[in-house]
């Protein structure tokens, strides 16, 4: 038999309505699914961005963290290094009091595993000291120098030169004049008849009375010979009053003579030893005079080399810090602006997701509004077929059958 005709409208209706609901659920679904793609791969490019920036930025973050540790160290502003300072020091303590007892070493192997000390063999040695050592008396050890970190001295300031006190040269010493030495001046008779000019004066008397006497006949007897010869002795002794005077004159010149010769030696000996003397105070106090220059120079130098090698130590040491402050400066705009990549992508993933989210869900209430509408159509299309068929005989429309050839 032939289908009907509203029959055929109401399988139309039905289908038509569930077509549609399934077209539009593929609508959805396929929106949903780009819309999701869209989003997966905003994420992944906002997420790659980032970790672009990070990676970019690892360097001089880290950098400017160990300068802002670096810096607070040199300004003893870092409890924490401080801390670890101290941490180090005692574990250098507690190794060498390892060193130094070896049944405390021996008993760590015995006691490796034990959960209470974590495998920390500087834990163990501290644990037995504060347990057992110190009752035992056992020293705990100073840290090896290595373990300590001291700060760079500064340079050390020389010590000046010391010069010597002036030593004056030994002197000369002249000897006291010495007066000439000479025989005394004898001037006597008795003297005077040993000096040759009484024998020469005797002698020429003589000579001339003999001949006078001779020529007279006079020398005929003894007594006229004494005679002659006391006459020549007496003539002799009237010179003596000028041989006394010549010599006494004689005497007093050679006298003279040698005072002076030796007033001239004790001069001429006084004035060398002057000079010479002169000469060692002039050596000696250009030696003490150079010494003393020679000193004072170098003490400048080394005064002048300390000035510089403390400035260029304090540069240095300024010139440190201010690039540690501009190395952590640095970091901290870095870490600031990976900071900001972070809130920002995150705040960008999250409107991705929001999008998406909203995005699929006005998908989803469109899809299930069309779904309502195709439903609502067959709903409709049967309770108009059957609405129909319950009042066939009483209402004036045309039959169901009028329009299905019945």
């Amino acid at each position: 038999m032939a289908i009907g005709t509203a029959t055929a409208l109401l399988a139309s209706a039905v289908i038509g309505a569930g077509a549609s609901a399934i077209s539009s659920n593929k609508a959805v679904n396929s929106a949903a699914k780009t819309s999701q793609q869209a989003t997966d791969a905003s994420i992944e490019m906002q997420n790659k961005a980032l970790d672009t920036q990070q990676a970019n930025t690892k360097v001089i973050r880290e950098a400017g963290d160990t300068a802002t540790t670096a810096l607070l160290d040199r300004l003893g502003l870092n409890p924490a290094g401080k801390e670890a300072a101290a941490a180090t020091e005692n574990a250098s303590r507690y190794s060498q009091y390892l060193k130094q007892n070896p049944d405390v070493a021996a008993a760590w192997e015995a006691n490796k595993a034990d959960p209470k000390f974590g495998g920390d063999i500087n834990a163990f040695a501290a644990d037995h000291y504060k347990t057992f050592g110190q009752k035992e008396g056992r020293a705990l050890p100073n840290p090896e120098p290595s373990a300590v970190q001291t700060p760079a001295a500064e340079p050390t300031r020389p010590g000046l030169v010391q010069t010597p006190t002036y030593q004056a040269p030994t002197l000369s010493q002249t000897p006291a004049y010495q007066a000439p030495q000479m025989d005394p001046l004898d001037v006597s008779l008795g003297s005077y008849e040993k000096a040759p000019d009484y024998e020469f004066q005797q002698t020429e008397a003589r000579r001339g009375t003999l001949a006078g006497a001779a020529a007279t006949g006079a020398l005929r007897s003894g007594a006229a010979a004494k005679a002659l010869q006391d006459r020549a002795q007496q003539i002799a002794y009237g010179d003596y009053t000028n041989w006394r005077n010549y010599t006494t004159g004689q005497y007093n010149t050679d006298r003279s003579r040698a005072d002076q010769n030796a007033q001239f030696g004790y001069n001429a000996l006084t004035d060398q030893n002057r000079f010479k003397d002169s000469a060692a105070i002039d050596a000696s106090t250009f030696g003490y005079n150079a010494l003393t220059n020679q000193n004072s120079q170098a003490n400048q130098f080394n005064q002048q080399n300390f000035n510089t090698d403390r400035a260029y130590a304090s540069d240095q040491k300024q010139q440190g810090t201010n690039n540690l402050f501009t190395l952590s400066g640095l970091g901290a705009s870095a870490t600031g602006a990976n900071n900001n990549a972070i809130s920002n992508t995150a705040s960008n993933n999250s409107n991705a997701l929001f999008s998406n989210a909203s995005a699929q869900g006005n998908a989803a209430l469109a899809g299930a509004g069309q779904t309502n509408n195709a439903i609502n159509t067959g709903v409709n299309a049967l309770s108009y077929y059957y609405g129909n068929k319950s009042n066939a005989g009483k209402s004036t429309l045309p039959a169901w059958s009028e329009f299905d050839g019945a």
